[in-house]
């Protein structure tokens, strides 16, 4: 969370979480950065209703249950994704279709196949994560 807190732009702006899980991720950038709006979305339903419980009473973050490939990702500054190798591609036009110039798609351990990234940040972590930085809307 401290390294995805880390690319946020320093002024505020919105950030949304394909596939949020449990939530705990947005619930830590929620509290670290409360200029910012925070939107998670997550398909599966238990796991959804344990995020949205858990961020109760957070007024920057909200959490909807669906599928993500409807969401335009338009209004965001930073898109964040930690999916698998198989949609990056679809992900990747997607981003590329509807992005702002200058927001940022970071992708948790999966690149973007045959897009070099614009960045690539080093986790220090058990699972020697990657975040994959690209700005789709620029490119």
């Amino acid at each position: 969370a401290v390294a995805l807190a880390a690319l946020l732009p320093t002024t505020p702006c919105r950030v949304i979480d394909l596939g949020c899980g449990d939530g705990a991720l947005l619930r830590h950038l929620a509290r670290a950065r409360p200029d910012c709006r925070f939107v998670g979305i997550e398909h599966a339903p238990l796991t959804w209703l344990w995020a949205r419980l858990a961020a109760w009473g957070r007024d920057n973050l909200e959490i909807r249950r669906g599928d993500f490939w409807p969401q335009p990702l338009g209004g965001f500054d930073l898109v964040y994704a930690f999916l698998s190798p198989a949609p990056m591609p679809r992900l990747w036009a997607k981003a590329q279709a509807e992005m702002a110039a200058g927001a940022r798609l970071v992708s948790n351990s999966f690149a973007v196949p045959g897009v070099a990234a614009e960045r690539v940040v080093d986790v220090p972590d058990r699972r020697q994560t990657r975040l994959h930085c690209y700005r789709p809307g620029s490119q």
